[in-house]
């Protein structure tokens, strides 16, 4: 979860540069549409992570590095056509100065300067942090499932705050 949340700090530093770079202030209407950044965001990190997880389950044997470099070289396509999709078609509306403009352009630069900023480094940063965090957040899981863990809740020290395993009741 850590892994695909990763991403929203780097869209919204994006969103945000892109208002300073634009000379627009930060408005409601801007802000707003720094949610939708996020969601866009929050998918790229789903569709790397996804990958990996698929080539895991189809190689076990495989490198968590040579996986997660894989699902960047794979999902770089993807990824890539959704921004330029959004940001060209955005592209108008952040460069208009027409009347009416000030309402559509702070939205249209959010998006396309989180854009800019977050598909490279869906690319780059997020296969390398992943080959960083995957071990961790496994070791993790692997120490929560342990028999001493059994039904522990966050209040015990579990983090979700839902038990760990369910035994099947038996009537």
């Amino acid at each position: 979860m850590i892994i695909i949340l990763l991403n929203v700090p780097l869209a919204a530093f994006g969103g945000v540069a892109g208002l300073g770079i634009a000379g627009i202030p930060i408005s409601v209407s801007a802000l707003g549409r720094l949610v939708a950044l996020f969601g866009i965001a929050i998918q790229y990190g789903v569709i790397m992570l996804e990958r990996v997880r698929e080539l895991e389950m189809h190689d076990p044997e495989v490198n968590v590095f040579e996986a997660a470099k894989e699902a960047a070289i794979s999902r770089f396509r993807p990824i890539l056509m959704t921004s330029m999709m959004a940001a060209l078609g955005l592209l108008p509306a952040a460069l208009s100065h027409a009347v009416g403009a000030e309402t559509a352009r702070p939205f249209a630069v959010v998006i396309v300067g989180g854009l800019v900023m977050v598909t490279p480094l869906t690319l780059l940063v997020l296969p390398v942090a992943m080959t960083f965090l995957l071990p961790l957040t496994r070791r993790q899981q692997t120490a929560e499932r342990r028999p001493g863990n059994i039904g522990r809740r966050a209040s015990e020290g579990h983090r979700s705050g839902t038990a760990c395993y369910k035994p099947k009741l038996i009537p």
